[in-house]
């Protein structure tokens, strides 16, 4: 039978908090002594003697307890991990960037998991952790997956870019609230050195190389409207729409991405005028620029054949010009036009050359204009920096360094 004392004894318990989370348990020890139970941070039961038997005193102490665990709980849930980052901006940011670069998020999102795991705390990353990556990044140990091509590293430029991208996460963490306080308190990352490239390779297609790769471009056009396989020596016809991408690559300066995404609505070739949709560009902006009339001549004669066609088939709308050679419906994919590219170096015996491609028919153009107004000319060829142009995209020929050169000279003997 139980005693008065006993049942005294067995009430003088008390329990406060959360369970799971910030649960104490007050009790009283068989020495007398009042006791605080609860689980710490790894889920260890612990227990503290308060010593002394006053019952009152103890579910002041339980309670005091029970909040400082909660504010530990939450200190501990609050801090952001990599993982819980990189959620937030791929489903809050990177849903409103195009289909390209939303792989390229993902994709390299993925790249700093695998070098610093998805459970470490944004904030306790430090300088070592940056170069860390950047020496894994260097040495081929860190990749993309399934990316064999890459065994022996990367150069500074993409691990810049890798590391640029990460900044702009951090930065827009920064912005964002969530329960009223910042998402990251501080960019971990803020003011360390960026790693250069040395020599930046920027080929240009000079006049007489880009008047072999436009004969070669005739001869693949030709070879794609033959009705033989010959001449590809990969047993697939060449892309036919060869010699007018060349063109225009030439003569608007525009990327190859917002070539290939060009419609017959964007063109009016009456007028004269191309429009570049801000969707498909780079800069994303819209932007209507003038054609040159050896750019206007060419797309009417394809646009009057488009309209043909269109009659002919008793359809109505818009369609791309150019349009992938499997699916009309669909605009050209940039493996076509890179190995369209090697089929033109190949055909007009150009040397291989690093980093030469389309995008150095765009540093031709800029290159051929140096003398325009530095706006007209960004406006022209859809570049939203003028530094930009000026650092990356013009080239000083021999001609124009020689052009500045005797003028000292002129002015000299004049005086």
């Amino acid at each position: 039978m139980m005693t008065r004392s006993n049942r005294s004894r067995r009430a003088r318990s008390y329990v406060t908090g959360e369970k799971g989370k910030n649960r104490v348990r007050l009790f009283a020890h068989r020495s007398g002594m009042m006791m605080l139970e609860y689980r710490d941070e790894v889920g260890a039961k612990k227990r503290i003697s308060l010593r002394h038997d006053d019952f009152a005193r103890g579910k002041a102490a339980a309670e005091t307890l029970a909040v400082e665990l909660r504010n530990t709980e939450r200190l501990r849930s609050s801090e952001l991990t990599l993982r819980v980052l990189f959620e937030n901006y791929e489903r809050e940011v990177t849903p409103t960037k195009s289909a390209s670069k939303q792989a390229h998020d993902k994709r390299t999102l993925k790249l700093f998991e695998k070098c610093w795991g998805s459970s470490i705390s944004v904030k306790n990353l430090d300088r070592r952790d940056w170069d860390r990556f950047i020496q894994r990044r260097r040495s081929g140990e860190l990749r993309h997956d399934g990316d064999d091509r890459k065994k022996k590293g990367v150069r500074e430029r993409v691990i810049e870019y890798d590391l640029r991208f990460l900044l702009a996460v951090c930065n827009w963490a920064e912005t964002v609230r969530v329960d009223g306080q910042p998402m990251l308190e501080r960019n971990p990352f803020r003011g360390f050195p960026l790693p250069v490239e040395a020599n930046t390779r920027r080929p240009m297609v000079t006049d007489e190389e880009f008047g072999r790769l436009t004969a070669a471009a005739r001869q693949l056009a030709s070879l794609a409207k033959a009705p033989t396989r010959a001449g590809t020596g990969s047993g697939k016809k060449p892309w036919q729409d060869v010699e007018l991408y060349l063109l225009l690559a030439h003569e608007t300066g525009h990327r190859c991405t917002a070539i290939g995404r060009l419609r017959w609505s964007d063109v009016d070739v009456e007028k004269g005028l191309m429009t570049w949709r801000a969707e498909f560009d780079k800069i994303g902006v819209e932007h209507v620029v003038p054609l040159s009339e050896t750019a206007r001549l060419a797309l009417k004669g394809t646009a009057e054949a488009f309209h043909a066609a269109q009659r002919e088939a008793g359809r109505i709308g818009d369609g791309w010009v150019f349009p992938s050679p499997t699916d009309p419906e669909k605009p050209v994919r940039r493996d076509v036009l890179r190995d369209a590219w090697q089929k033109l170096e190949k055909l007009a015996k150009l040397d291989r050359v690093p980093g030469r491609g389309w995008h150095s028919l765009r540093r031709k153009f800029a290159t051929d204009r140096q003398d325009q107004p530095l706006k007209a000319l960004c406006s022209a060829g859809g570049w939203k920096d003028h530094n930009t142009v000026m650092k990356c995209y013009i080239q000083p020929d021999e001609k124009t360094l020689r052009a500045v050169v005797e003028r000292r000279a002129q002015r000299s003997a004049s005086a």
